[in-house]
C-alpha cells in the first residue's frame, strides 16, 4: 500500500476508537483491501478518513440501537441523526408524533369517566369538537361514552405503529460504503 494508503487507514482506525476492538479491525482490513486493489482512485472515492468513520460510528449506534429494542433509545439515536439527515428527521418526526398521539387518546380515555361533560368528541355548528374541553360544549357529543373504547384502540395502535416504523426507518438510515468497480 502506498503511504497515503497507510495514513488514510491509521487515521481512520484512530476515528473508531468508540467501537469494539474487533468491529474496528474488521472495517480496518476492509477498507485496506479495497485501497489496496484500487489505489489512488480508492483514496478519492473514500474521502477523508474522518468522515468515513463517523458513518461507520453513526451506524454502529443505530445497529446497536435497533438491537436493543428500546423505542426511547432508537427514537433518540434516529432525533440525533436527523439534523443531518432530510429521512431521519421525517422518520422521527413521524415517530414523536404517533407517540404523543397515543399519549392523548389514552389521555382522553382515561380522562372520559372522571370528567364526562368536558371530554369527548362534539359537533359544534363552527367546528369540528375538540377531545379535552373546559368549556361546555355547544354541539352535541359524537362518541359518548364510546369515547373511552375508541381513545383506547387509537392509542394503543398508535403506539404500537410507532416502533415497528421507527425500527424500519432506522434499518433504511443505516449507510454501507459502496465501492464502484
Amino acid at each position: 500500500m502506498t503511504p497515503a494508503a497507510e495514513d488514510f487507514a491509521r487515521r481512520l482506525d484512530a476515528g473508531l476508537r468508540g467501537l469494539p476492538a474487533d468491529e474496528r479491525e474488521r472495517i480496518v482490513l476492509e477498507i485496506r483491501g479495497h485501497l489496496a486493489e484500487r489505489g489512488e482512485a480508492g483514496l478519492a472515492a473514500l474521502g477523508a478518513p474522518e468522515t468515513l468513520a463517523k458513518t461507520y460510528m453513526e451506524d454502529f449506534r443505530m445497529t446497536q440501537a435497533i438491537a436493543q429494542a428500546n423505542p426511547a433509545a432508537l427514537l433518540l439515536t434516529i432525533l440525533d441523526r436527523a439534523g443531518r439527515n432530510a429521512a431521519a428527521a421525517v422518520i422521527g418526526f413521524v415517530a414523536v408524533t404517533l407517540y404523543l398521539m397515543s399519549a392523548g387518546f389514552l389521555v382522553v380515555a382515561v380522562l372520559k369517566p372522571f370528567f364526562p361533560t368536558h371530554v369527548g368528541l362534539w359537533l359544534d355548528p363552527f367546528s369540528f369538537g375538540a377531545w379535552v374541553n373546559t368549556a361546555t360544549p355547544a354541539g352535541p357529543e359524537v362518541l359518548g361514552w364510546w369515547t373511552i373504547p375508541v381513545g383506547l384502540v387509537l392509542g394503543l395502535v398508535c403506539g404500537a405503529v410507532a416502533g415497528p416504523l421507527m425500527r424500519w426507518g432506522a434499518e433504511r438510515l443505516i449507510k454501507r460504503p459502496v465501492f464502484g468497480s
